[in-house]
Formats: structure tokens, C-alpha cells, sequence
């Protein structure tokens, strides 16, 4: 294990994989936490592609198992569902589980296997579509290009597969757009987040829908020109966390689309599954793009964006406003639209907040503590 000095923050920082292939903790909104403390990873090693970490003592476990699809991690055991040949299911119990297949989706049922539900038993499949020539999603500052994308003809399907039953069910169409971010509710088996591809600030993005098809409802209704996005399932699974852009007037939402480029300030917002706002923040002292909470919601970290390259934390108080102090340096490129795949999260007992960085010309897992 690597540490140093951060040359901007003064801070300790621990460089905890140095795989030759490079490593990375998952996109931020997806658990990750495993019994004991320990932290899921994934990189290439010689028996496999999944890492166990402990950040406290900095060890890393090595396991002797080949995951290229994960669907879902259930913290409160450490089971994690994932994809293997001709659409299997299997499961595992980490940290010390065995593989086993617990079921398999037809080949005709349409769609990309995105998530499962928190019980194990419904597989969410996503079936959006490009219509004609596919556009690539642009990574510069090209406001006309990054439209040109946005615009592009597509329609979308939202399905359920019931493993045990063998059944499908359509939870949700659209005719002119696709979806995105599909997660299945921690603690509710019945229960679906998703948001329709779109500009966030254009319309209502955020969306529920049950299981069996029912319910379909906005959550927290939006008018247009207020950005929602990054959203996030807060600890406990009643309520949904969020990045919260007021661009109502702004003369600039042609020009800069992006979130990190518009001339507002972001906040932080919640709200509860009927729809309703129950926090915001106020603006943020920083421009940040992925927000996100500890596991006690005591916690919030985020990112930097371009120019501002740095991960961030602020204790959580509801009463008070969100004042967050910079902890690390990030060092790998910014690309507009797709950032730098930071994904901070923070330890289970929120000591210490693990982040991706560039270090050596691959990504590699870091840590540094919060005190």
C-alpha cells in the first residue's frame, strides 16, 4: 500500500489496489458494501476480476471469481446477483460464498439485464432503443454536438421477468425516449426507480413503477427548467436523494447544457416515494456533480468537476446549510458529459471515503480519512 501527501488538501491519501489493469469501486449509486467493512471492487487479477476491501487496514481479498455483469449487491448479507452465459442468473454470498445459478431469462424477452429485485426474484430488463443511425454520446464542450445526441430518434420499454414464475410483464413505454438509471428499491421487492434519457432540466425525468406494472408515478415532480439528476436510494429505502439544478429563466440552457458548465449553483435534494421534497440544502460552496450519503445519512460527499478536480465531504445536518471541505485530488482527465469516474463513497462506518483516481496512467482505488 502507496500513501502520500495530497498536494493541494495537506492530506493522507492511501493508494489501496495497484492491479497493472487497473481498478475501480462501481458508479456511485450502486451499493458496494459487503459484511465486515469490507468494500466490492472490481479489477482484473490472475483468478478473476472481484476485490474485497478493507479500508481500515488497507488489505485487499482477491477473489477467485469472474463477474463482467453485476446486477444488484444486497448489503444487509452481501449477496450480489450477476449475469453469466446465455442470460443466467447466479448468486453469490460474499465474502465467502459459492457461486450458484438461481435462474436463467429467455432469450425472447427483450432487453438488457439491468437490475434484479431486493428479494432476488424479478429481473428488470431495459429495452431502449436508437431508431436509425446511432449518434455517439460527445465528450467535448460541442453544445450543437451534445444536442445532436440528445435528440436523437429512440423509444424505450421497461420490463419484468419473474424468475420463478416464468412470467413478463411491461412496467413502462415510451414512444420518443428511452430509460436509464433502472434500480429495484432496497427494501421493497414491489418497488422501481428509473429516469427517462433526456436533458434532466427538460421535463419530468424521475419515475416508480411496482411489478407487476401498476403505480406508474412522477417522483418529485419537476417543472421544466429544474435540473434533477444523480439520483440515489437514501439509507432505508424511503426516501431518494438527488443533485438539484434551478435553471427556471436561464438564458443559457441552449449554450450549456451540462450540469457542470451552467452558471447555478447545485444543492442537494430529497425527497420522500410519494413525491415530495423533504430537504434541500441550499447552494453548495462547490460546482459537484455526483452526490452522495454515508450509510447512516450522516454524510455527504461529492466531486468536483471541470477545473475543480477534487472529492469533497459535509456532515449532514437538515437544519443547517451543506459546507463541503475539499479531502483529495483527482488526477484523471475530465471529459464533459462523462467526468472522471470518481465515484466516492464512503466506508461502512463512514471513516474513510474511497474514491477512483489516475494513478500511473490506470485507475486504482484510493482512500482518505474523514475526520
Amino acid at each position: 500500500m502507496r500513501q502520500w501527501t495530497d498536494e493541494t488538501t495537506g492530506r493522507v491519501i492511501r493508494q489501496l489496489t495497484d492491479l497493472p489493469h487497473g481498478a475501480r469501486v462501481g458508479y456511485f449509486r450502486h451499493p458496494k458494501h459487503v459484511p465486515g467493512g469490507l468494500v466490492f471492487a472490481l479489477g482484473q487479477h490472475e483468478t478473476g476480476n472481484v476485490l474485497l476491501i478493507e479500508p481500515e487496514s488497507g488489505e485487499v481479498r482477491y477473489l477467485p471469481l469472474q463477474v463482467d455483469h453485476w446486477l444488484k449487491l444486497r448489503e444487509t448479507d452481501g449477496r450480489m446477483w450477476y449475469v453469466g452465459p446465455e442470460r443466467e442468473v447466479w448468486a453469490v454470498d460474499l465474502p465467502d460464498g459459492q457461486p450458484e445459478p438461481v435462474g436463467r431469462v429467455p432469450v425472447e424477452v427483450p432487453g438488457r439485464l439491468e437490475d434484479i429485485t431486493c428479494d432476488g426474484r424479478v429481473v428488470l430488463l431495459n429495452d431502449s432503443q436508437v431508431i436509425g443511425e446511432p449518434v455517439a454520446l460527445p465528450v467535448t464542450r460541442d453544445h450543437e454536438a451534445l444536442w445532436r445526441w440528445l435528440k436523437r430518434p429512440r423509444r424505450g420499454k421497461l420490463w419484468a421477468y419473474d424468475l420463478a414464475a416464468g412470467t413478463t410483464t411491461l412496467l413502462a413505454e415510451r414512444e420518443s425516449l428511452g430509460f436509464q438509471h433502472v434500480d429495484a428499491s432496497p427494501v421493497d421487492p414491489t418497488l422501481v426507480r428509473f429516469v427517462q434519457d433526456m436533458i434532466e432540466f427538460a421535463d419530468q425525468r424521475m419515475w416508480t413503477v411496482r411489478t407487476d406494472g401498476s403505480g406508474e408515478a412522477p417522483l418529485r415532480v419537476q417543472e421544466p427548467g429544474e435540473m434533477i439528476t444523480h439520483e440515489w436510494w437514501w439509507p432505508g429505502g424511503e426516501l431518494v436523494g438527488y443533485t438539484y439544478m434551478d435553471r427556471r429563466g436561464d438564458p443559457t440552457l441552449h449554450a450549456l447544457p451540462w450540469g457542470e458548465y451552467a452558471p447555478m449553483t447545485t444543492e442537494v435534494g430529497i425527497c420522500d416515494l410519494a413525491g415530495t421534497e423533504v430537504y434541500r440544502s441550499g447552494p453548495l460552496n462547490h460546482w459537484h456533480s455526483h452526490l452522495y450519503c454515508s450509510r447512516d445519512g450522516r454524510w455527504i460527499c461529492g466531486e468536483g468537476t471541470d477545473g475543480h478536480n477534487l472529492v469533497y465531504v459535509a456532515p449532514l445536518d437538515w437544519s443547517q446549510p451543506l459546507r463541503m471541505v475539499p479531502l483529495a485530488t483527482i488526477h484523471t482527465p475530465y471529459l464533459p458529459t462523462r467526468g472522471q469516474d470518481v465515484n466516492s463513497d464512503f466506508s461502512h462506518d463512514a471513516r474513510w471515503l474511497l474514491y477512483n483516481d489516475t494513478i500511473g496512467g490506470q485507475m486504482q482505488v484510493c482512500v482518505v480519512q474523514v475526520d
